[in-house]
């Protein structure tokens, strides 16, 4: 069956009204996105700016934040590292406290004994003490004889403490140096009888000097020595501390003697004066406690005296230096020193050493873990104190009277 023409132009009518009412549809549609698109282009600044804003805030808070937090660690990293050093401290004391409770063994030498009870270690500081003996006559009885005022014991230390603030300086008198050698020896029976022993003050006071400096280290200075300059200058700048273990001086040297016309005649006849051509003084000596050298001259002072006196010869003539030079003072001392240097096994030298190798000494030299300075250094003349030190007198380190207090007292 057919359809009329009028059906047919009904339904074309409708699907053109049907086209058009979904094409204004889809551009009222369109026309919505498009203003939605213009509100988003046009707001998009302000969204961006507050977001750059925003960002730089969060980054200045988290920068802040960043360096507290650095502040804090380093501050932790301080604290942590001093409770280190306290702790080894604290160990170091411990385990000194435990060798010293420790049995030490019947059979062993008094060498072995005397390492035991004071290990030397190598790469530690010097101890900041600084020893004196004023063993001429007993301070407090000096006082009460009125021969002396405080001002004048003062006055023996004052230069030593005035240039070294940061060390102890330890002033004894013969009763209170008997108190410190039984402190640290009473264990040690024959080093006690060994000191006893001794028939005059200056051989108690050389053996002193070793005794005091094995035991706590630091350095030793006669009362009638003056410093120039203070204590942790002396060491030369292209050297180590830390591979130093002693400190010494030359007391004599007959190759530079032998060079000075003008030297007296008595200084020519080194014979008479001095026990070696080439000898180092004791009356200023800087130590690490337990240094080798410090034991073995310890042992033979021991030795000797307790062989003297088995043999009853303890007595001896002291206005004839030779005879303190070569049994507690710069005669055996020199002799210790040398032997040490020779024995590789101790020293860590290869080569022999000899009083060549120290001859016109000019500036300090280091031979294994030891620094010799020259004659002039801790010899050095009292003018020097009275101008300020220039730059050739830098080797100038102390003055030293050598006035030989003991020989009044013996």
């Amino acid at each position: 069956m057919k359809k009329s023409p009028l059906v047919v132009k009904r339904w074309i009518w409708i699907i053109i009204f049907a086209i058009l009412g979904a094409f204004a549809f889809f551009k009222l549609i369109n026309k919505s996105k498009m203003n939605d698109l213009q509100t988003i282009l046009q707001n998009l600044p302000k969204e961006i700016n507050n977001a750059i804003l925003l960002d730089r805030s969060q980054e200045g808070s988290e920068s802040d934040m960043l360096k507290k937090l650095e502040k804090m660690i380093e501050e932790l990293n301080e604290k942590n590292q001093e409770r280190q050093r306290l702790m080894d401290r604290e160990r170091r004391v411990l385990e000194r406290k435990i060798d010293s409770l420790k049995p030490i063994p019947k059979d062993s030498t008094l060498r072995e004994v005397l390492s035991l009870k004071f290990p030397y270690s190598p790469r530690s500081k010097f101890p900041a003490f600084i020893w004196q003996v004023d063993a001429a006559d007993d301070i407090v009885s000096r006082r009460r004889k009125g021969k002396v005022g405080r001002e004048e014991d003062v006055a023996l230390t004052k230069s030593w403490k005035d240039i070294n603030p940061g060390f102890v300086n330890e002033l004894v008198n013969e009763e209170f140096m008997d108190l410190l050698v039984r402190f640290h020896y009473q264990a040690v029976p024959e080093v006690m009888e060994a000191y006893q022993s001794l028939p005059a003050t200056i051989l108690k006071v050389d053996f002193f000097k070793y005794l005091i400096l094995l035991a706590r280290g630091g350095i030793y200075c006669d009362i009638d020595t003056t410093p120039i300059q203070a204590i942790p200058n002396w060491v030369p700048e292209d050297m180590d501390p830390r591979d130093i273990g002693l400190v010494i001086g030359i007391e004599f040297d007959k190759s530079l003697h032998d060079n000075n016309n003008k030297v007296e005649e008595e200084m020519t006849k080194w014979e008479n004066n001095y026990m070696r051509r080439l000898q180092f003084g004791t009356w200023v000596i800087q130590t690490k406690m337990g240094h080798p050298i410090l034991r073995d001259i310890v042992v033979q002072i021991t030795e000797m005296t307790l062989k003297r006196k088995k043999e009853n010869k303890l007595k001896i003539n002291l206005d004839d230096d030779l005879n303190v030079m070569g049994w507690t003072g710069s005669g055996i001392w020199t002799d210790t020193i040398f032997a040490y240097l020779n024995d590789p096994l101790k020293s860590g030298v290869p080569n022999k050493v000899s009083w060549k190798n120290f001859r016109y000494l000019k500036e300090p030299k280091k031979v294994g873990d030891v620094l010799v300075f020259p004659e002039i250094s801790f010899n050095a003349p009292e003018t020097i104190l009275k101008k300020p030190l220039q730059k050739e007198n830098l080797g100038y380190l102390v003055t030293h009277k050598a006035e030989k207090f003991w020989k009044s007292g013996k």
